[in-house]
């Protein structure tokens, strides 16, 4: 008797297997069947393949949901739940196997048999059964292909805190958490494909739920805190991965992660500057291109075995930009800003400013690329609302900086002082030790507070004589 609300088990053989199979006729042998391990270790997915002149034979999937392992005598035994095509009822659906493992120098595997009906009854043999399989084990663990040692975090998260990435203690295999999906993607190095001293690609074995395939991720260190990632499409046939068919190499389908332990760091471009052109909230020509494709879970690049862009995650490539909820919370906020200090407070802070008030923010990392520098940040005071991190895009010229932000990645068609929450142009007015420029405020300029100081001590000091009115002159 099986139980209907059976918590799942671990399945007994959680790796990925090419089988044969007999339903009673003749072994179909090619063209192989397969079963892979799934995301969630109680399920297992099997597809079989047709045999075209063996009857009984048809091509087919079943995922089969463990319920049951356990001992008897010299056999081992699985109770499983499956789901397939033909299943009309519980009687279809439960199903009894019989297993027992098999090695010699060259492979190893599974030999198994399976039930004939919802029952155990009669199944004492791996050669007995309704149906029988032989499975043969699939290396696709990568155990010789190690991601880079840059990349171990050992966790990392999206700029916008949607995704995280674990990258497990061997370097062997990534793993992405999306809030758009319900499991994580995996991703199981299988081979280097290409490598600099920054960057490096491969070929990875990659799974969602049930769900596999193999794709080409490329990764970019880009500071100690700071790593890229570009994920090609998926492709059911592993050589393939990084052809330029299913991958581009120059695309700009960015997702950039930040180190979960990051630590501030000196920031890029050192000393004043003023903001010319009214400092006002930048447009985002791709803003609400970028907010339908997170709502929908895409990033672009297509293809994903997640369903969305090459990650599976949203964020990917998107240039972002869009309002912070709650940031702009009074009026003093509201005000256009009016200058930007780099490094000045600390080397590791940058401060913008408008006539009343100032946001600080921690630099973690950053690099050149395309003739501009890419600035990853962190707000050191927010509301639980704010954003995790911010990438600030930076075109520097002759005494000039334009400045542009996002929310979502470092998007290469980010225009400085044009897109983004922050969008400013401003000019240098001299190094950290310079005076700040004089720009108004809400109250009195600085040189009015020393002139009334001045005049008040002038007045207390100067020697005073009686008018013929009788009215005290002070002379100074």
């Amino acid at each position: 008797m099986f139980r209907l609300s059976a918590e799942p088990v671990r399945c007994p053989f959680p790796y990925t297997y090419t089988f044969t199979y007999n339903r009673g006729h003749a072994e179909c042998t090619y063209p192989l069947s397969t079963v892979d391990s799934c995301t969630e270790d109680w399920r297992i997915l099997f597809r079989y393949q047709a045999c075209p002149d063996i009857q009984g034979t048809e091509s087919t999937t079943e995922e089969l949901v463990c319920l049951a392992a356990w001992k008897e005598g010299s056999n081992r035994y699985l109770v499983g739940k499956s789901e397939h095509p033909l299943a009309m009822s519980d009687e279809d659906r439960y199903q009894c196997f019989v297993y027992k493992s098999w090695d010699n120098n060259t492979a190893s595997g599974i030999m198994m048999a399976q039930s004939g009906d919802a029952t155990c009854n009669g199944l004492y043999s791996v050669t007995g059964g309704s149906m029988t399989l032989v499975l043969r084990r699939v290396d696709t663990s990568g155990s010789k292909c190690r991601f880079p040692v840059w990349s171990n975090g050992p966790k990392w998260r999206s700029l916008d805190g949607h995704t995280t990435l674990d990258v497990n203690r061997h370097n062997s295999t990534l793993k992405l958490t999306s809030h758009a999906h319900s499991g994580p993607v995996t991703h199981a190095c299988l081979e280097p494909f290409a490598h600099t001293k920054h960057s490096a690609t491969y070929v990875t074995r990659v799974i969602y739920g049930c769900t596999s395939g193999y794709q080409c991720v490329h990764m970019l260190a880009r500071d100690d805190h700071v790593l890229e990632i570009i994920m090609g499409k998926v492709t059911p046939v592993a050589v393939a991965a990084c052809s330029p068919q299913y991958f581009d190499i120059s695309s700009n389908n960015f997702t950039t992660f930040v180190r979960s332990t990051a630590e501030s760091r000196q920031c890029p471009g050192t000393g004043r500057y003023e903001v010319v052109g009214g400092g006002s909230v930048g447009v985002d020509i791709r803003a609400s291109a970028v907010a339908s494709t997170s709502r929908s879970g895409g990033g672009g690049g297509g293809g994903s075995v997640a369903g969305g862009g090459g990650l599976g995650v949203p964020g990917g490539g998107g240039s972002g930009g869009e309002l912070i909820p709650g940031h702009h919370s009074s009026e003093c906020e509201d005000l256009p800003y009016t200058s930007l200090s780099v490094g000045c407070s600390t080397t590791d802070t940058l401060v913008i400013s408008n006539r009343c008030s100032s946001a600080e923010y921690s630099c973690h990392g950053w690099w050149e690329e395309g003739g501009r520098q890419y600035l990853v940040v962190t707000p050191i005071s927010r509301s639980s609302k704010g954003f995790r991190h911010l990438c600030l895009v930076l075109d520097h010229g002759s005494g000039v900086l334009s400045l542009a932000s996002s929310t979502l990645s470092c998007g290469r068609d980010l225009t400085p002082g044009l897109h983004g929450h922050i969008a400013l142009n401003t000019t240098s007015v001299g190094g950290c030790r310079s005076s700040p420029p004089i720009n108004g405020g809400c109250g009195l300029v600085p040189s009015v507070w020393v002139l009334l100081v001045v005049t008040a001590l002038l007045a207390l000091l100067a020697p005073t004589s009686a008018s013929p009115s009788g009215v005290v002159v002070a002379w100074w």
